[in-house]
């Protein structure tokens, strides 16, 4: 049984915080977060060209016209450091960086500079919400509220004593770990799963 409750006019914001994983958690097409709209091709056949789509798939970061193979992943102050090897106009070089997640893609510190990366098709992750959806099936309740660019979340309670939080930003899952919802200017720091 569904209803909609209409009286709940929260606003819900949902900022990601860094979490710790394998390349997995950070795989796909991105495009500098400063580009202009229709200046990069985020399309997997032009991957790593200039005015291409950037990106990691599986161990492989692919800047332009240049790529590094990531190593030996741990956690580094809320993201997780990579050793990297990398080829670049016939030049190879060794370094390290750590990327963290944010709201709309990543970001890359990399010899001492940050880069931000936009997840192809990836909109402001900061939704607002007024109308949740709830309902009740074999002792589980679950409540969500999803905008027009693909960001939900859906709690999920068990007969009141376990919970589960949900996230999607831009119609992607996140990965699991720590994040902040903010209700009404309140934050409460949760656990996505």
């Amino acid at each position: 049984m569904m209803r909609t409750l209409t009286h709940m006019t929260a606003v819900v914001v949902v900022a990601l915080l860094p979490t710790i994983g394998a390349a997995q958690g950070y795989d796909g097409l991105y495009m500098p977060l400063s580009a202009p709209p229709g200046s990069w091709r985020c399309d997997a056949d032009f991957l790593g060209s200039d005015g291409g789509s950037i990106g990691i798939i599986g161990d492989t970061f692919y800047g332009v016209e240049n790529t590094c193979t990531m190593t030996n992943p741990r956690p580094e102050n809320g993201g997780t450091r990579y050793d990297t090897a990398c080829e670049a106009e016939g030049e190879a070089s060794r370094s390290s960086i750590v990327i963290r997640q944010t709201a709309v893609g990543i970001n890359i510190h990399r010899n001492g500079e940050i880069i931000e990366w936009r997840r192809c098709g990836a909109t402001d992750a900061r939704a607002s919400n007024d109308r949740w959806v709830s309902g009740f099936a074999m002792g589980v309740t679950e409540a969500s509220t999803r905008d027009a660019n693909g960001n939900a979340v859906t709690f999920s309670c068990n007969g009141g004593f376990d919970g589960e939080l949900f996230i999607e930003l831009g119609g992607r899952p996140i990965p699991g770990g720590p994040v902040e919802i903010e209700v009404d200017g309140q934050i409460f720091s949760l656990t996505a799963w």
